[in-house]
C-alpha cells in the first residue's frame, strides 16, 4: 500500500510494499550574488543543487531505519519488517516547503550559515557544499537540512536545535552532525517521527520507531 502526508517542512510518502519512507522537501531557490563575484549561471546553479543532492543522499540517505507497533492491523502485520528512511530534495520555482538563500561569496567572508523556522527559510553560502567550510569537519549544508526536518528548538516542545551551543543537552557530542562533527543519531528524526506518529498520524494506531 501506498501512504502520503505533507506538511509545511516536507512531504512524507510510504510504500508500504518496497518498504522505503521518502521525506521530500521542495525547495524554492533565491541565487545571491555578493559584491564582487560573478553572477551565478544556470550551471553552476544545477550544479549546487546536484551536489548537494548527492551529500544529503550519501549522508541522510538510508542511514535511519524504522519499524512500527501498534493495535492496526498494518503494525500486526509489519511488526517483524524494517523500513528505511529517505531524505530528499526537490528544485522547485514557486510553492516550496522552504524557501533557500544561497549567496555567492568569497571563501574568507565572515557569515553564518543558519534557518529561520518560522517562515521556512534557509540561508546558505555557495561553499557550503564542501567539507570544513566553517572550519569543522562538517558540510555545512547537511548541518542546516537537519534543521529542516525538525531539529530546531522552534519546531515542537521538547525538540532540540544547534547542539554546539552551551546550553544544549548534547553540548559534549561533538561528533554529532548537529554538532561540529559529522554523525547523525537517533534522536535526530525526533520531529519526523513526531510528523508520523502526532496528532495526524501516517497510518491511524500505528507508531514508527527507530530501530
Amino acid at each position: 500500500m501506498y501512504y502520503k502526508k505533507d506538511t509545511q517542512w516536507f512531504g512524507i510518502e510510504f510504500n508500504s510494499v518496497s518498504k522505503d519512507i521518502a521525506v521530500r522537501e521542495k525547495w524554492k531557490y533565491n541565487w545571491i550574488d555578493s559584491l564582487g563575484m560573478a553572477i551565478w549561471t544556470y550551471k553552476e546553479k544545477k550544479a549546487f543543487h546536484h551536489n548537494l543532492d548527492n551529500l544529503l543522499w550519501g549522508k541522510w540517505g538510508a542511514h535511519f531505519k524504522l519499524k512500527v507497533r501498534g493495535s492496526s492491523d498494518f503494525a500486526k502485520t509489519n511488526a517483524f519488517n524494517t523500513f528505511s528512511v529517505y531524505f530528499d530534495i526537490t528544485w522547485v520555482l514557486d510553492s516550496g516547503h522552504w524557501t533557500v538563500d544561497v549567496t555567492k561569496m568569497p571563501f574568507s567572508a565572515a557569515s553564518v550559515s543558519h534557518i529561520n523556522w518560522g517562515n521556512r527559510t534557509v540561508f546558505l553560502h555557495a561553499m557550503d557544499i564542501n567539507i570544513g567550510s566553517n572550519g569543522y569537519k562538517q558540510h555545512v549544508a547537511l548541518h542546516e537540512f537537519g534543521h529542516t526536518i525538525g531539529n530546531s528548538v522552534n519546531s515542537f516542545p521538547g525538540m532540540h536545535g544547534d547542539e554546539y551551543k552551551n546550553t544544549s543537552t548534547f553540548y559534549y557530542d561533538k561528533a554529532s552532525l548537529m554538532n561540529i562533527g559529522d554523525e547523525l543519531r537517533t534522536r535526530h528524526v525526533d520531529f519526523l517521527l513526531q510528523q508520523l506518529n502526532g496528532v495526524s498520524p501516517l497510518i491511524p494506531n500505528t507508531e514508527f520507531y527507530v530501530l
